[in-house]
């Protein structure tokens, strides 16, 4: 059976295939190749400056100097000045107000300016190489200028950093004053707005942002790899709330970041422009305020609507050198959107000068987003079709395919999983707009089913997180008032299920779900505290670290160059799922995502142990501190514990601690502090100076309490004592049952379970003294239940097997 949904929204089309090899939306005015004395010259890149009287000019990089180009008619460009120079592949130029600067990373020049305030009838230039010191600038490759800051940044130079040196421009544009250095990493490229500068840091993979108010003490704000991790340039949004990337390599992408917290950068899309074609991109930028403008080598230059910079979409093309194909570095270096007239200027490395006309088209946008009918969950991996325009995409795992549309359409979208009906929507796409299309799944057969979360008095819990999975899908619920968490069944099978909430043990089993209204499930919770991070309890992150803070995530294993763990590749071996707390979990690059630049924290949520006898913590830690410049590494872990009054730290692993493992820790409370009903746990670390390779994680905490036993029910008068609590063979339970006791021995028994609830032993209650062997047994926490034949519970307590 098929539902039929009659949705009239506006959404995006990607653009068919049949536009990947044909230009739109841009055309041809001009062309001018270079001849340098006859000697045809390949290009670089290259820039734009537009005088006061409005005139446009073209600063072109050429391999065999640099050459002004007046472009103001763009049907006919007129070369008026050239700069000779030594041969180079590489020539970056940028402007400030009426001047020009050229860098290059070969010939050895230094920086050339050129002053264009008399231009087109008179240009004069320099070569500047005045660096402090009595040192002489040569190669740099890349340059950035802060217009409104009035600095230029030059990056990757051999001379004093390859991060960046930067020059005052304002008091003499010819002569400009050296007022700071960058020294942090190689950057290749950079963009600066307000004293920040964005760092395309390529031989590392990242962009780093850096405070640079301070010219001569630059401070690290965050770092992020990109998505091919050979960050090669970044552009920053006119809101300053997006960055766009590119890497150059082979199949890269422009890639999207929401970077308006930089805490929490995060790649929001991604589009290339002929998927599958290995072709690489060079440079992107922000024209318009809505659209990139890129060089893309063999396919020329693109633009892309990036109004939602969600859902990039292509809508102009113009391939500058038809004749190369797919990956290689060919075709289209550089390119300059910005002429007040709307001209665009490319150059193609082997042909020379295009100079082009746009239309900036706005795309329609849609984003589908599917979910489960029954609880709103997105499903990963359903297939949206658009059949008539032979397109389709496979949700993500928000749940999202996202599409773009060059003109107004009426289509039918098919969206369709397995062990789900598929769905028909029918919808009137229109250019500037956009809409999410929601659709719900259903499975055919499906049925709604509980189960009940219970305490020991078979109470029902509230809150109680409940996550099933068969393994092929997965669900997650919450308890209501009675108990119940609801799920939503395409069929009777087992389930394995997990359930726990914050003062309580993780319980889990595997269990048959059916379609019935009068019976279902029941899943009992022993009180105590445990968490393996398997369910979000509601731990706290604080801190100034501007890399690396504690998130709780599935750890991203990052090696150093001898091969060994920083970052964990796995969580603790002995618990639930595949979570724990780690410091930073970006990517798989060993410096990426570390810690930096200060501390972070971890804290529990608050316990209660004051009714405890003599209650034990048990953790598990992970700790790596190495790299730097010639130091000794010099940070630490700390595991910090506090009853409300005063903190007492439980533990410390610094550089010289066994790197790169799990540690396992137990710990007597009453050896530190008092215990209270106002406890929590902490982990603290940081990056201190000079700054190190700074890895840390946190897992599988628990307490148990190894004393005289509570939970006696009060009507029932029964004398038991279970010896010792802490054992390595085994455990006496003696029972004295009073004459008028309306149980007896024989209609009650004991079972041991371990601390992830699974039943170890079932044994019955003997009428003075039964024996728990526990001599095989694992090292760890069992909770010791007595019930009675109904299964209600009679007492409760916790020992400890060493």
């Amino acid at each position: 059976m098929k539902f039929f949904y009659r949705v009239y929204i506006c959404f995006t089309l990607l653009l068919s295939t049949t536009l990947w090899a044909q230009d739109y939306n841009i055309e041809k005015t001009a062309f001018h190749p270079f001849y340098l004395n006859g000697v045809f010259s390949g290009m670089s890149n290259l820039w734009g400056l537009t005088d006061e009287n409005g005139r446009e000019y073209v600063i072109a990089g050429l391999n065999l100097g640099t050459a002004i180009v007046d472009v103001t008619d763009p049907y006919n460009p007129q070369e008026i000045y050239v700069v000779p120079g030594a041969n180079s592949l590489w020539r970056e130029p940028k402007s400030y107000g009426q001047y020009a600067y050229m860098v290059d990373d070969e010939a050895g020049e230094g920086l050339l300016i050129l002053d264009l305030t008399k231009a087109p009838d008179t240009i004069s230039h320099v070569f500047w190489t005045n660096l402090p010191d009595g040192e002489t600038l040569t190669q740099c490759h890349t340059l950035f200028i802060d217009e409104a800051g009035g600095f230029a940044y030059l990056f990757g130079c051999s001379q004093m950093t390859d991060g960046a040196i930067i020059l005052d421009l304002k008091q003499d544009p010819m002569n400009p004053t050296v007022v700071g250095v960058h020294d942090y990493k190689y950057i290749h490229d950079g963009f600066v707005r307000n004293d920040t500068l964005w760092a395309a840091q390529i031989n590392n993979g990242t962009v780093a942002v850096f405070d640079v108010s301070d010219k001569n003490n630059s401070q690290l704000l965050a770092e992020f790899a990109t998505s091919s991790n050979f960050s090669h340039n970044c552009w920053l949004s006119d809101n300053g709330k997006y960055l766009f990337t590119t890497d150059e390599v082979s199949g890269a992408f422009i890639d999207a970041y929401d970077v308006s917290d930089l805490s929490d950068i995060k790649r929001i899309d991604q589009i290339q422009t002929s998927p599958g074609s290995g072709v690489i991109p060079h440079n992107t930028y922000v024209v318009n305020t809505d659209f990139l403008v890129t060089s893309y080598y063999r396919d020329g230059v693109t633009i892309h609507d990036a109004t939602y910079p969600d859902n990039l979409v292509e809508v102009g093309k113009f391939d500058t050198s038809p004749q190369w194909e797919g990956d290689g570095f060919n075709g289209a270096w550089g390119v300059y959107a910005y002429f007040p007239s709307g001209t665009i200027v490319a150059s193609d490395m082997e042909l020379g000068l295009y100079v082009l006309k746009p239309t900036y088209k706005k795309a329609a946008n849609l984003i589908v987003q599917v979910k489960d009918v029954f609880n709103n969950a997105p499903l990963f991996g359903a297939t949206v079709d658009i059949a008539e325009e032979d397109m389709n995409k496979i949700t993500d795992v928000f749940g999202k395919a996202k599409f773009g549309f060059l003109q107004d359409d009426t289509l039918i979208v098919s969206i369709s999983k397995d062990n789900y009906e598929t769905v028909l929507a029918e919808a009137i796409v229109k250019t500037g707009e956009q809409n999410i299309l929601e659709i719900a799944l259903e499975a055919p057969g499906a049925f709604y089913g509980k189960l009940k979360v219970v305490d020991e008095n078979f109470e029902p819990v509230e809150g109680a997180q409940v996550y099933i999975s068969n393994g092929n899908r997965e669900q997650s619920s919450t308890s209501n008032t009675n108990g119940e968490a609801m799920f939503y069944f395409t069929e009777m099978q087992e389930w394995s299920v997990w359930a726990g909430k914050w003062g309580y043990n993780t319980h889990s089993e595997a269990i048959i779900f059916e379609e019935s209204t009068t019976s279902f499930p029941v899943i009992q919770l022993t009180k105590g505290y445990y968490d393996d991070f398997l369910f979000d309890y509601g731990w706290s992150i604080s801190g100034d670290a501007t890399s690396g803070k504690w998130e709780r995530e599935t750890p991203v294993g990052t090696q150093s160059n001898t091969n060994n763990y920083f970052n964990p590749n796995v969580d603790a071996d002995d618990d639930f799922g595949t979570v724990c707390y780690t410091t930073g979990n970006g990517a798989d690059v060993v410096s990426a995502d570390d810690l930096d630049n200060g501390f972070t924290l971890l804290t529990s949520p608050v316990f209660d142990l004051s009714t405890y006898n003599d209650p034990h913590l048990s953790f598990k830690t992970w700790f790596a501190n190495g790299g730097g410049q010639g130091t000794q590494p010099n940070d630490s872990l700390q595991i910090r514990l506090s009853n409300g009054s005063e903190t007492k730290t439980l533990y410390i692993a610094h550089s010289n601690t066994a790197q790169s493992m799990w540690v396992a820790h137990q710990v007597r409370i009453k050896d530190f502090l008092t215990p209270t009903a106002t406890m929590h746990i902490e982990a603290y670390t940081a990056d201190s100076d000079p700054g190190h390779l700074v890895e840390a994680a946190f897992d599988r905490f628990a307490v148990a309490d190894s004393g005289a036993i509570s939970g006696l029910l009060p009507d029932l008068d029964l004398n038991i004592q279970i010896s010792p609590t802490i054992s390595s063979d085994k455990v006496y339970v003696n029972i004295q049952t009073p004459q008028h006791s309306p149980f007896s021995a024989d209609e009650m028994y004991i079972q041991l379970t371990n601390m992830e609830g699974k039943i170890m032993a079932i044994l019955p209650l003997q009428t003075t003294q039964t024996i728990i062997y526990t001599a095989a047994y694992p090292v760890g926490v069992y909770h010791v239940q007595i019930k009675n034949k109904q299964g209600k519970n009679l007492y409760n307590t916790l020992i400890m097997k060493q």
